[in-house]
């Protein structure tokens, strides 16, 4: 919904490219006000959603007074924006799945309590961090130990466990001090990307490791070229002789002779 005030402000910023972004000098009430609708959802729970179109102007202002306490993320996109900063654990059902973050958004605890599992119980399947800031997590807590679909650029992972965790599609790229054992997690064949991973427990034969989908693809072709064997054989009466054809003789460049004049 646009009201009267939205619209302005709406007007006023769109066309503008400010030199830095600009604070609004308004309360977090009045931010909510311009910023969120407020919504209900099955069973009578009210929560805040961004509107959809006062999201485009998120870039150009200074977002360290938008509250996302009782905001519903999951789904949203937040890119090129400036100062965001949120705790996961106030976020409406601690959902931030396929949400996607970027290097702009810091992720931060409550002033007036020693948080350190900010992402305990929190929704993560199919979240890009794209190097959102201060983001550790401990794939133990988070909701049903699922990192499916995920993201994992800048996520730090720094003496925490992966076992019984799902891993499908998961990337994680650029991530930091992620260590797992193949042997103990779910989806492994499934993993997107295991650069940046420390892998333990292999045996020896697997020391040169090639990703899961490469391994895939590797039984792929095999299967392929059994099966092109077979019907080789099958139709070998029906099928007309193959024709080797020699490979042509490597053309040889020749230096051209100068020419005078």
């Amino acid at each position: 919904m646009i009201t009267v005030k939205r619209k302005a402000m709406y007007e006023v910023l769109y066309n503008v490219t400010p030199e830095a972004p600009i604070l609004l000098p308004y309360s977090k009430e009045e931010m909510i006000e311009l910023f969120f609708d407020e919504e209900e959802d099955k069973k009578g729970n009210k929560y805040y959603r961004l509107n959809h179109i006062m999201l485009n102007l998120l870039k150009k202002i200074d977002c360290r007074n938008l509250p996302f306490d009782n905001v519903k993320l999951s789904g949203t996109k937040l890119f090129g924006t400036h100062n965001i900063c949120f705790n996961p654990q106030n976020l409406y059902e601690k959902d931030l799945s396929q949400t996607e973050l970027d290097e702009n958004i810091t992720i931060i605890g409550n002033e007036d309590m020693n948080q350190k599992d900010l992402f305990e119980g929190v929704k993560l399947t199919a979240t890009r961090f794209n190097g959102c800031k201060n983001v550790r997590i401990n794939p133990q807590t988070i909701f049903e130990k699922d990192l499916s679909h995920a993201s994992l650029n800048g996520v730090d992972f720094t003496n925490q466990s992966f076992d019984g965790c799902k891993l499908w599609e998961t990337n994680f790229k650029g991530s930091i001090g992620a260590k797992l054992n193949p042997n103990k997690v779910k989806n492994y064949s499934h993993i997107a990307s295991l650069e940046d991973v420390e892998l333990l427990d292999l045996p020896d034969e697997e020391c040169n490791y090639r990703s899961p989908r490469a391994q895939n693809q590797d039984k792929l072709d095999e299967e392929v070229k059994r099966l092109q064997i077979v019907f080789k054989e099958m139709l070998k009466d029906q099928l007309p002789e193959e024709k080797k054809e020699p490979l042509p003789e490597p053309v040889v460049p020749q230096k051209q002779k100068r020419k005078w004049f």
